[in-house]
């Protein structure tokens, strides 16, 4: 007992001393103060990771590595290396059932993990398919934290599908795209989203996943989300214009990543709406796997087309709990089964 006691007093006068001589670097002082308040209120002996690596970041001159890595660190801190996992669904053509995915995906992994929906496309489909009335008088939506820095609690509306109690989110508004000019020339606007989430972890914790879908676009809402996402998971259609949105994200996502100091995060390409008996199908298929900038992410299992899908949105309830016995049931679970073993998910 006392050499654990030692051990323990050992390890925070070392990370004491390294707090006061980075003092002088805002965004690590404030890094290394939240760590240390983690650290003596959680798991003591996870100190050792956050020495060793704010002494990296120290000796390599890597203090921006170690700001945009906050929400990681905290996160190792809290759950001794289980990290919250942020993915983002993304694509610039429209149609290609981007929000259908996401809402069945959802709803797969509701029923082992709770998970928080974030919508941030202004046609509100994800929030519509969870039965959220975006019409509501007094209705708190993703727009508020864009611009009026809302809180977890005034934004989060909890279990819309009652039969999955693991599901919350957070609804969009149709007047999110007005949102898009008030932010454009407020400093640190790609990071709003990144410092909603970083504020409001005690709230926040309770979640496995936070799972946000975005509109057809690169605009600047969208780049928070995408900025956001330890992984971003790309949905096309059979068709040229999907696979040929899907290769134009990854273009401009690069481009922009680069400057936002953000690794590559595009972990999945998913196909969707997949007909066999369509010759294009498989040619499509043949040229996403032969494909240099997609055949990595591109997924073996494909979403086939199925009509049982709109009944999830009319119904406002995922595949799992209305066609459970069905064959795009399954095809959902091989998706979710193989992002999983890819680390997407």
């Amino acid at each position: 007992m006392f050499f654990i006691a030692f051990y323990h007093l050992l390890y925070i006068c070392i990370y004491i001393i390294l707090y006061i001589c980075f003092i002088s670097y805002s965004k690590l002082h404030y890094t290394l103060y939240r760590t240390l308040y983690f650290t003596l209120h959680y798991k003591l002996h996870s100190i050792i990771y956050c020495t060793l690596y704010i002494v990296y970041c120290k000796i390599f001159d890597k203090q921006h590595i170690l700001y945009y890595n906050i929400k990681d660190t905290t996160y190792l801190l809290l759950y001794g290396g289980e990290n919250l996992k942020t993915v983002t669904i993304g694509t610039l053509k429209g149609g290609t059932g981007k929000s259908s995915t996401l809402f069945n995906l959802a709803g797969l992994i509701a029923e082992q993990h709770k998970i928080l929906l974030i919508d941030c496309d202004p046609q509100t489909n994800l929030s519509l398919n969870c039965g959220v009335d975006i019409t509501a008088k007094g209705i708190k939506t993703v727009k508020n934290i864009f611009d009026d820095d809302a809180t977890a609690q005034e934004v989060i509306f909890k279990n819309p599908i009652k039969e999955l109690v693991n599901i919350d989110i957070i609804p969009s508004s149709i007047t999110l795209t007005a949102t898009e000019l008030q932010i454009v020339s407020r400093a640190g606007r790609e990071n709003i989203l990144y410092n909603f989430i970083l504020d409001n972890q005690a709230i926040l914790n309770e979640y496995a996943y936070i799972l946000i879908d975005t509109s057809p676009s690169m605009g600047i809402v969208n780049q928070n989300a995408f900025f956001v996402a330890d992984s971003v998971i790309l949905v096309s259609d059979v068709s040229i214009n999907g696979i040929q949105g899907a290769e134009l994200f990854i273009e401009l996502w690069g481009n922009a990543r680069k400057y936002l100091r953000k690794t590559d995060n595009v972990k999945a390409l998913v196909l969707n709406n997949f007909d066999k008996r369509i010759k294009l199908s498989g040619e499509l298929m043949d040229y996403c796997k032969e494909n240099e900038s997609i055949k990595n992410i591109v997924l073996e299992n494909v979403i086939p087309a199925s009509v049982q899908v709109k009944n999830t949105e009319i119904e406002h309830k995922p595949i799992n709990l209305i066609h459970k016995n069905a064959a795009i049931h399954k095809a959902y679970k091989d998706v979710a089964q193989e992002l999983q073993k890819r680390g997407v998910l």
